[in-house]
């Protein structure tokens, strides 16, 4: 004896009536992870771009992947200098010590000399100036 085919379970008529739903949601969820600094980044590594140096004391820089002559404050370790100063996540490195950088390569050159830094980063779109001991980089 033969079963008979009795139609589509109740599942896959579920599965049916999200199906347009789906196709709506999942591009829109991707767009927003990719311009969100969390999918700049992480598509970035995958693009080979990826590369954090922790330069000084307490925190950590990176090229910005949507502004490919910017570095930018990765993380910074809780109760580091940096922190104490006010650099926070997101924060883009202008200058070190009066000299405008662009690379991981010319910060680590700029940062061979001297023991204090002078950073100048944009912090929410205003430019701060502060100094940092390099003592422990």
């Amino acid at each position: 004896m033969r079963d008979e085919y009795a139609g589509p379970s109740p599942m896959q008529r579920r599965l049916v009536r999200l199906a347009p739903l789906l196709l709506l949601l999942v591009p829109a969820a991707t767009m927003l992870f990719s311009v969100s600094h969390t999918g700049r980044t992480w598509f970035a590594s995958f693009a080979g771009r990826f590369e954090a140096r922790p330069l000084l004391p307490g925190m950590t820089i990176e090229s910005a992947p949507w502004e490919p002559d910017r570095l930018v404050v990765t993380s910074i370790r809780s109760g580091s200098e940096a922190e104490l100063k006010g650099i926070t996540v997101g924060d883009t490195v202008l200058d070190m010590n009066g000299r405008p950088i662009f690379t991981l390569d010319q910060a680590a050159r700029y940062l061979q000399q001297g023991t204090v830094v002078r950073l100048s980063v944009s912090h929410q779109g205003r430019p701060r100036t502060i100094l940092l001991g390099r003592k422990g980089a």
